[in-house]
């Protein structure tokens, strides 16, 4: 039961849940009502879609597995008693993990693709594997860098649902037509959401940056708190989530025109006020716990935003 445990804390079971939720409620929440208001039903069958979800949940596994098991010496400093890799779990174990995880979900990745007849598709199932393994072992030591590449791959996965769906919808050129009036403000929402998406990533690994700042330090990483300085990174951080709290007014404006009135409430309550929150606790911030708890103000924003696609729909 301990090795169990172990494992599904390897694997990051809360972020992978996470990842299921977002793709799932993207399809049911924000795509397949507005299909359903043009009389279209939805083109990836639901199998597909599973398939979909599988894959972006096994490469995300693979890629805690190989950024714990390029960090064992940073965690030893940062976080000793959240450590796996090297301790409940065998260095060779988690490489074999790692691989085993990526193979078949690139598989499924390529299958997918092969099913739209798009190569071109199949290739973002072997980019995103190698962007997780250049980040683990060399990009998140890079000011920056690591921090866009996380960022990046979280409005992936927002995207991922609406891209596999646009595609399999442009083969049926009858539903093609007949959903081409909705097509963009499908658009106007996942774009949002993956900026969403984005740039709360974006600011909680800045913040992971601060909090992580001693065992980075002690092995030769180069990310910004360590090249710029603390008070730099503080301001930066700052200055993002005014942009990401005027982001969700501007958003919730645009809410309130189309009449989404459960969404406008929920989001101005439920995502903003933390928002701000976050802005006035982050600012009082000094040490490692108070940036962990700033860290973790930032994924509860992500999740309820993410949950607020129900909201959405409840609006239609």
């Amino acid at each position: 039961m301990e090795k169990f445990k172990a494992y599904l804390k390897l694997l990051r079971l809360p972020n992978l849940v996470i990842i299921v939720l977002t793709q799932y409620m993207l399809r049911w929440c924000i795509i397949e009502p507005f299909y359903e208001k043009m009389g279209v039903d939805l083109q990836m069958d639901n199998l597909a879609f599973f398939l979909l979800v599988l894959t972006s949940v096994l490469m995300a596994s693979a890629g805690y597995v190989i950024n714990d098991y390029f960090d064992f010496r940073i965690d030893r400093v940062n976080k000793p008693e959240k450590v796996v890799v090297g301790r409940k779990v065998p260095f060779n174990r988690a490489i074999f993990m790692h691989w085993g995880l990526n193979i078949v979900g690139v598989l499924i990745g390529l299958y997918l693709s092969y099913r739209i007849h798009s190569w071109k598709m199949g290739l973002i199932f072997i980019a995103i594997p190698l962007m997780l393994w250049f980040y683990s072992l060399r990009y998140k030591r890079i000011m920056l860098w690591g921090n866009l590449m996380i960022s990046f791959l979280s409005a992936m996965i927002v995207l991922m649902v609406w891209l596999f769906e646009f595609m399999n919808l442009r083969m049926h050129p009858t539903a093609f037509t007949e959903a081409a009036h909705i097509v963009p403000v499908i658009n106007t929402f996942v774009w949002a959401y993956a900026l969403f998406a984005f740039i709360f990533s974006f600011i909680r690994e800045m913040i992971k940056d601060l909090e992580d700042m001693e065992g980075d330090l002690q092995n030769g990483c180069r990310t910004l708190p360590i090249v710029a300085g603390t008070k730099t990174t503080r301001i930066i951080i700052t200055i993002l989530v005014i942009i990401a709290v005027g982001l969700l007014v501007y958003g919730i404006t645009h809410l309130f025109q189309r009449n989404f009135l459960a969404a406008v409430w929920y989001y101005g309550i439920v995502v903003t006020i933390p928002a701000i929150s976050l802005l006035f606790q982050f600012n009082s911030s000094s040490v490692k716990e108070q940036y962990h708890v700033s860290s973790n103000i930032t994924k509860i924003i992500m999740f309820t935003g993410i949950i607020g696609m129900q909201m959405i729909c409840m609006g239609m």
